[in-house]
């Protein structure tokens, strides 16, 4: 009888630990289960319209976790970009910057990872504006490890607001246009130079070492935005834009500065972009 008690409780013993063997390889079965493509919302998945001449861009798609366990978003993939899942960080300077988040973004139960301007987004390299223009969409497909992936397309949007090429400036009346008491018609506009900035014309060179920082992914905003606001006020006191020039250059700086106060790098970058070549264009400087 006593080794039959013995047996039992031995007995018991192996049960009870093979019902935890099966419980961890149910619970293990459990999370594996776990299908992204039924377990997140996107919402408002976008990408932003590189500048001219540009061929970096952005995209935003903010991932809810719907599901009851952590989702784990390890990367992105385009049939029209190389792209790269990004996040941007600020230093103890207040000096903003963007890193490749290679180790991907963990997603908590019911947890909503927001992609936006100026935090965390996809970053899409080597793209073509006008293919972007033409498709009105980019594919990108999410990957969730074990989870799968989930493909979703990204409305291009243009946020800048304006497309100068398309402005009709025919229908501008530049009489009506008060510029700070500015009189045009006294302007010299044969008397412009196309070469280094002379003194009292804008520093274009300024806005060059601008255009080129953003690009290399440095964000100071307060710096950068006392720039912004020196080489504003230069092009007004110089007086040697057109009219017409000076209402798409001023347009283009404010929504530089716009962009650099929300501390949105990519989107910064974008408009510096146009920025420098547009005093390129109106006022010339020497590389």
């Amino acid at each position: 009888m006593a080794a039959v008690a013995c047996g039992g409780d031995d007995d018991a013993e192996v049960d009870d630990t093979v019902a935890t063997t099966i419980g961890e390889q149910i619970a293990d079965t459990d999370t594996a289960e776990i299908v992204a493509s039924d377990s997140v919302e996107l919402i408002d998945p976008w990408a932003r319209l590189p500048a001219m001449g540009q061929s970096v861009a952005a995209a935003y798609i903010s991932v809810s976790n719907l599901s009851d366990q952590m989702l784990l978003l390890t990367g992105v993939e385009s049939d029209l970009a190389r792209v790269e899942l990004h996040e941007t960080i600020a230093a103890d300077d207040g000096v903003m910057s963007m890193r490749e988040r290679t180790e991907g973004f963990e997603i908590e139960a019911g947890a909503t990872l927001v992609m936006e301007p100026g935090g965390v987004h996809v970053m899409l390299f080597d793209v073509d504006r006008d293919e972007m223009l033409m498709v009105g969409e980019v594919p990108v497909v999410l990957d969730f490890g074990d989870a799968g992936s989930v493909p979703v397309m990204a409305e291009v949007r243009d946020i800048a607001g304006m497309d100068h090429g398309d402005m009709n400036h025919g229908d501008m009346n530049h009489a009506d246009m008060n510029h700070g008491d500015m009189d045009h018609g006294d302007m010299d506009h044969g008397d412009m130079r196309h070469g280094a900035a002379a003194p009292g014309e804008p520093d274009v060179n300024a806005m060059h070492a601008l255009d080129d920082e953003l690009h290399a992914g440095v964000l100071d905003p307060q710096r950068q935005r006392a720039t912004v606001a020196e080489f504003r006020t230069a092009v007004i006191a110089a007086e040697i834009l057109t009219a017409e020039q000076l209402v798409i250059m001023l347009d283009a700086l404010d929504r530089l500065d716009a962009e650099l106060a929300a501390g949105d790098l990519s989107a910064a970058a974008a408009v510096a972009f146009e920025v420098h070549d547009l005093a390129h264009d109106y006022i010339g400087h020497d590389h």
